[in-house]
């Protein structure tokens, strides 16, 4: 099972790699606890992303889910990853489609998912 730091690093690398993208982890400390992973802006969108490793199929915690859905209510596109192949799945409906949730079943039988917010 890929660690998490790795899942992180090639989902930042990707995501950098990208025209109209910039990415970013958030440092882990006791005063950003449940905050996202990474922060980023692809092609004018925010995005807030959780992630996370297959192993156990260890999930978000309600911390982390209440952090996501302040900034979904804010307008960003929120996600939960296991892996970076379901984030460029993810990423082909930025600026195409709001207020739905699309989910990803994982070939290790977790599930990311990413929320796109009505703009209404």
């Amino acid at each position: 099972m890929p660690l998490e730091s790795s899942i992180t690093k090639s989902i930042l690398e990707y995501l950098n790699s990208l025209p109209q993208c910039r990415a970013e982890k958030v440092q882990g400390s006791s005063s950003a606890s449940g905050r996202a992973d990474i922060n980023a802006c692809y092609k004018g969108h925010t995005l807030r992303i959780e992630v996370k490793t297959p192993d156990h199929k260890n999930t978000a915690s309600k911390k982390q889910l209440h952090n996501l859905n302040k900034w979904k209510k804010a307008g960003a596109i929120t996600m939960v990853l296991y892996s970076k192949g379901s984030l460029e799945k993810l990423l082909e409906h930025v600026g195409k489609d709001t207020g739905v949730t699309y989910y990803i079943d994982e070939e290790n039988g977790c599930m990311s998912w990413a929320n796109f917010p009505s703009l209404q």
